[in-house]
């Protein structure tokens, strides 16, 4: 992996917890963008203001999209960081296991030397701002890939079950991401469902009820292994990558026990 500290020398940490995805696309690309931008919509559309911490929506995301991998790695790498602080501090506490907890997944997942520095810095920054959940994650779905999205909530949940159990208040925080990322209550539901030992698992790994046809569990699965295939978030590195296929093996498994049960 190629490092990413330079690149935050125009973003600034401080900053950057309360708007993790803004504050990097600034250090990238620079403040000259987004004036020109607010100089074209405005001539575009007479009259029109940008409102407090207003960003044009089109013409950042269009510039995003031109972004290398490796910066589409760093904003979702830097937002995750984000999100589990602020999914470990939902009882108003952070504490050092929890800490220790992120840090590890970060290090199982194959970060290390100055990425994992800077991720340390991201942590205790986020830990000390308390960055707005709900806006962290708006910004971030305004700007991303449905996958990245996906693959963001699964990492979440990992790390929040990493003691096998949701608490209450994570349980709370992890339900106001998905919301803001514009996930469906079926797809965290499904994610959530890998994690944990309810009934009916497995449907719903697969997001279908047990009472549904051989068909709808079909369709689900065919949905499901498309929507999860490592393919699909591979500008995101191996790091990720690797995610994805865990995840596409669980889905599999959810989906050999319905045909073995089902006789399929």
């Amino acid at each position: 992996m190629t490092t990413w500290k330079g690149k935050l020398i125009g973003a600034g940490l401080g900053y950057f917890v309360l708007g993790p995805v803004g504050a990097i696309i600034g250090g990238l690309i620079g403040h000259g963008f987004d004036k020109e931008a607010e100089k074209k919509r405005s001539q575009e559309q007479p009259g029109w203001r940008p409102g407090p911490g207003t960003a044009p929506r089109t013409e950042t995301y269009d510039r995003v999209r031109d972004l290398s991998n490796e910066d589409k790695q760093l904003i979702f790498v830097t937002n995750l960081a984000t999100l589990l602080v602020s999914v470990a501090m939902a009882d108003g506490v952070f504490r050092p296991e929890e800490e220790r907890s992120i840090l590890s997944f970060f290090r199982r997942n194959g970060f290390a030397g100055s990425d994992l520095d800077l991720i340390k810095r991201i942590v205790k920054e986020a830990a000390a701002k308390k960055p707005d959940l709900a806006a962290v994650c708006r910004e971030f779905a305004r700007i991303s890939k449905y996958e990245d999205r996906l693959l963001l909530i699964r990492a979440v949940c990992m790390v929040a079950m990493s003691d096998r159990e949701f608490h209450p208040a994570e349980q709370h925080a992890i339900e106001v991401i998905a919301r803001n990322l514009g996930l469906s209550d079926m797809e965290l539901k499904s994610v959530m469902s890998e994690f944990i030992s309810v009934e009916d698992r497995y449907y719903q790994i697969l997001g279908v009820s047990k009472y549904a046809t051989d068909e709808e569990v079909k369709k689900a699965y065919r949905e499901q292994a498309a929507r999860y295939h490592p393919d699909r978030v591979s500008h995101l590195g191996e790091e990720f990558i690797k995610m994805a296929h865990e995840r596409l093996e669980a889905i599999n498994e959810a989906y050999s026990y319905i045909r073995k049960k089902r006789g399929l």
